[in-house]
């Protein structure tokens, strides 16, 4: 238990530097809603040409595999790569990511983690003190949180969030294994909407992450004017079918 908690904190060590270095670079900016699958096999001298809309600052590896999985890694501690864009313009009602995200390194030594901006979640697989010891890094630095279960080595998990103009992130992750275990937080930081979204990689990492898709939300008023073009397309339609089914009866 000793060692994996220095194993712990020599990640948030990690974390906190490579944070405070890439803050000051600006990821590729990508209109949205943009979608990435990774299909293409790609090793790290080729990710660049294979994938161009991603900014990809550190050290560590980034290939594609076969079977469509990107991976960060491996590396030794500390190390840190972050893959990351921009949404351009950033939209003013919301932005909602999902991604598929896990890790297959050595329990404790590496997570599976994202960037959002200024801050960096992550959650450890195979790490059970507490279980998955899910953590936000950046400003206001977060605990080890417990998850309620331990995410499995080398298996995908879905992480949902809700990225609000507030700085609040709304976060859920789906254990790839069992999807009756969802764990649930939130934190936030204004400064860190709009900003870089993308697959991160700290310690000594094998970080997996398939199918990211990053998409606008509507804002409020848009969404009233949307439902307002609805009802007076129902209101047609239903002065449409009123008039076509009259019948016209001269007056004798």
């Amino acid at each position: 238990m000793l060692r994996s908690s220095k194993l712990l904190l020599t990640l948030v060590v990690a974390h906190i530097l490579a944070i405070g270095a890439i803050t000051q670079s600006k990821a590729g900016p990508v209109t949205l809603p943009f979608n990435e699958s990774f299909n293409t096999p790609s090793n790290d001298t080729s990710f660049s040409t294979n994938y161009p809309a991603f900014t990809t600052t550190g050290v560590l590896s980034r290939t594609v595999d076969a079977g469509g999985i990107l991976r960060l890694g491996s590396g030794s501690v500390p190390a840190s790569t972050f893959t990351t864009v921009t949404p351009s313009p950033v939209p003013a009602g919301g932005i909602m990511i999902n991604i598929d995200m896990g890790f297959n390194g050595g329990a404790g030594t590496g997570a599976a983690s994202l960037k959002l901006g200024n801050n960096v979640i992550n959650f450890h697989p195979g790490y059970n003190g507490p279980p998955g010891s899910f953590r936000v890094d950046g400003p206001g630095l977060g605990t080890n949180q417990d998850m309620g279960f331990v995410p499995q080595l080398g298996v995908l998990n879905h992480v949902q969030i809700l990225s609000l103009p507030s700085g609040l992130f709304n976060i859920t992750v789906t254990d790839g294994t069992n999807p009756a275990n969802v764990y649930t937080t939130s934190f936030t930081n204004a400064a860190s909407y709009g900003g870089e979204i993308g697959p991160a990689a700290a310690g000594a990492p094998s970080g997996l992450f398939d199918n990211l898709s990053i998409t606008a939300i509507p804002e409020p008023a848009s969404l009233v004017l949307a439902a307002a073009g609805l009802l007076g397309t129902i209101v047609s339609a239903h002065r449409h079918r009123r008039w076509s089914n009259y019948t016209y009866s001269p007056q004798s």
